[in-house]
């Protein structure tokens, strides 16, 4: 994580101390449950992007020094992407994840949140507060409410493109920053697996399919 995202100045570290000491004795695990044996395709009432902004402030409204600090949302598809399409594909959850750092007196103090949901009706999100002893790497923050594209539009973009249909069932929205690549924004990251060399990403704010190798 690029430490000029520093959000307190030194003179505020107790505020810090006692902000993250609030995050790690609140730590919300409400129950959850799902069985992919008997998941059935949700009615998605909503896209992945207006859940997000829903999901965001359920967040911040339990955690207000997390805002303007979301890092990521994970998507886990009801199956790989090359085994269906794109019609057929659906996110069966979403992790999401907040990061709250500060280096004070040169010691790294840093918090995480994540924030499962289930598009399964009737589920509850899982709120897990951990603290984190180590930079967040290969990545930025970024904000929610950009006018990205959505998880459908990106899976359909990588069906109509010449790229091999990623061997996975993940998609990542995040700003991934990596041996110099930086689009400048977040992109749909698509998982790999041990037979695909290639790394799929879709830019998030103009939909172009990007196919690199490491």
């Amino acid at each position: 994580m690029n430490t000029k995202k520093t959000i307190m100045k030194t003179s505020k570290a107790s505020v810090f101390l006692c902000a993250v000491t609030l995050l790690l004795g609140m730590n919300f695990t409400f129950s959850s449950c799902s069985d992919d044996n008997d998941y059935t395709p949700p009615i998605m009432k909503k896209t992945n992007l207006e859940y997000l902004l829903e999901d965001y402030e359920t967040v911040i409204a339990h955690y207000p020094v997390m805002d303007g600090h979301f890092m990521e949302a994970r998507y886990e598809l009801n199956g790989k992407i090359s085994d269906y399409p794109a019609k057929e594909l659906y996110p069966v959850m979403v992790t999401y994840c907040y990061y709250y750092f500060q280096e004070i007196e040169d010691e790294y103090r840093a918090a995480v949140v994540y924030h499962e949901r289930e598009f399964k009706e009737g589920t509850t999100p899982i709120i897990i507060v951990e603290q984190a002893t180590a930079p967040w790497v290969n990545g930025k923050i970024m904000p929610v409410n950009e006018n990205y594209i959505t998880l459908d539009q990106a899976i359909d973009n990588v069906k109509k493109s010449n790229c091999k249909d990623p061997e996975t069932r993940f998609v990542t929205l995040r700003y991934p920053v990596i041996g110099g690549f930086d689009r400048g924004h977040a992109l749909y990251v698509f998982g790999i697996s041990d037979t695909q060399a290639e790394h799929v990403f879709v830019d998030a704010l103009n939909g172009e399919v990007i196919v690199r190798d490491y």
